[in-house]
C-alpha cells in the first residue's frame, strides 16, 4: 500500500510541474488578422484613391489569407470615411486609404473636422506619391502657352473642376491660378470618376486630377493633358509639360485609431505595398 501511496504521489508531483511549466510558457500570438479586415476607400469608385485601394486589399487578403473587405464612403473629400475609422473599434481591424486630401488639407482648412488627423490615427505604410495633371477636353487649347492665354482673355468665364472642395486637385488649380495670373470658377465634383466623366463630355473644360487616373485617358486620346504639377517631366506622361512648385497627391493606409495593437503593425506584410 505504502508502494502505491508513493508512485501516485510521484506521479501528482510530474503532472504539476507538466502544469506549471505549461502557465510558464509564454502564449503564441494569435494570428493576425484573425477575422475580415475592413477597409475604406474614402472616395468614389474609379478615382486614384479606389484603384490603388483596391490593388493594395486584394494584396493583402491574399497574404493574410482574410478577406478584405472594400467599402467606398465618399464625400466631403474623403473626412466621411475617415470620421468612419476614427470611430471604429481599436483592434486593428479597419483601414482608411488616407489621402492628402482627408488628413492634411480638409483638417487645415476645416476647424469643426469631426477627428483629429495626428491623434485619431496611425500611419501605416505610404501607398504612393504621384503628381496631379491639369488636363482639357480635346477640341480645347493644345498647349499650356494656349489655354493661359484664353483664361487671359476671359477672365472668370471658364470653369475648371476638381475631385471635390478641399482636396489637392482644387489646391492645385487655385494655385494655379495665382502663378499665371487668371481667373477660373471652380466646380467641384465628389471625386475623381464624375469629373473625368463630365471633362470627357465637355461639360467642363479643363480639369486637375491625379495622373494615375487621367492617364488611361489622355493615351486613348479622350483627354489632353497639359500640365504636370511636378518639378520634372513625368516618366508615365513625357508630353506633359512640368509646373513647378504645385502640390502632389500622397496616398497612406491609416490604420483606426491612435492606439491599435501593437501586433496589428508589428505584423503588417511589408511586401503587400
Amino acid at each position: 500500500m505504502t508502494a502505491i501511496l508513493r508512485v501516485i504521489a510521484i506521479a501528482l508531483c510530474a503532472c504539476s510541474m507538466l502544469a506549471a511549466t505549461a502557465q510558464a510558457q509564454p502564449a503564441k500570438p494569435a494570428p493576425y488578422p484573425s477575422k475580415p479586415v475592413r477597409w475604406i476607400v474614402p472616395f468614389p469608385p474609379g478615382g486614384a484613391t479606389d484603384l490603388l485601394g483596391r490593388f493594395v486589399a486584394l494584396r493583402l487578403s491574399e497574404v493574410w489569407g482574410q478577406p478584405v473587405v472594400i467599402e467606398n464612403r465618399s464625400g466631403a473629400s474623403g473626412t466621411i470615411g475617415s470620421d468612419l475609422v476614427a470611430k471604429a473599434a481599436p483592434d486593428g481591424l479597419s483601414f482608411v486609404v488616407g489621402t492628402t486630401s482627408s488628413h492634411a488639407v480638409s483638417p487645415a482648412l476645416n476647424p469643426k473636422i469631426p477627428y483629429d488627423n495626428l491623434r485619431d490615427f496611425t500611419p501605416v505604410a505610404l501607398i504612393a506619391t504621384f503628381p496631379n495633371v491639369l488636363v482639357v477636353h480635346p477640341s480645347g487649347p493644345k498647349t499650356l502657352a494656349e489655354l493661359i492665354a484664353q483664361l487671359k482673355a476671359n477672365p472668370g468665364k471658364l470653369s475648371y473642376g476638381s475631385s471635390g472642395n478641399g482636396s489637392s486637385t482644387h489646391l492645385t488649380g487655385e494655385l494655379f491660378q495665382q502663378a499665371t495670373g487668371t481667373q477660373m470658377v471652380h466646380v467641384p465634383y465628389k471625386g475623381t470618376g464624375p469629373l473625368l466623366n463630365d471633362l470627357m463630355a465637355g461639360h467642363v473644360p479643363l480639369g486637375f486630377d491625379q495622373i494615375t487616373a487621367i492617364l488611361p485617358f489622355t493615351q486613348s486620346g479622350r483627354l489632353r493633358a497639359l500640365g504636370v504639377a511636378s518639378l520634372e517631366r513625368s516618366n508615365v506622361s513625357p508630353d506633359g509639360p512640368a509646373r513647378s512648385g504645385r502640390p502632389r497627391a500622397r496616398y497612406r493606409g491609416q490604420d483606426q485609431r491612435r492606439h491599435p495593437p501593437r501586433a496589428a503593425i508589428a505584423r503588417r506584410p511589408a511586401k503587400a505595398a
